[in-house]
């Protein structure tokens, strides 16, 4: 996805079943995050990651995919969250 953003949020589930796997997070092509979407002992419970943080705003392109080994898994994306700063 296309953002005009400053920074950018996630929030994902963490399940303790062994069929959800790793998310590698990407901004403007480059690899910024893993996220795991299995914990032992969790409970569907929810997790949140910021994987940009910037002064400005600019033009970002927002791509995940599931990591090396676990393309056959589960993941489960809750929200995107950004924001823009204000024009003064």
């Amino acid at each position: 996805m296309e953002l005009k953003c400053r920074n950018i949020i996630l929030n994902y589930k963490t399940s303790g079943s062994s069929d959800f796997g790793k998310v590698c997070v990407y901004v403007d092509g480059e690899q910024v995050a893993e996220l795991d979407g299995h914990s032992d002992g969790a409970w569907n419970n929810s997790v949140q990651a910021l994987v940009l943080d910037e002064k400005e705003s600019g033009s970002h392109v927002l791509e995940l995919r599931m990591a090396e080994g676990d393309e056959g898994k589960n993941f489960t994306l809750l929200a995107i969250g950004y924001s823009e700063q204000e024009d003064n």
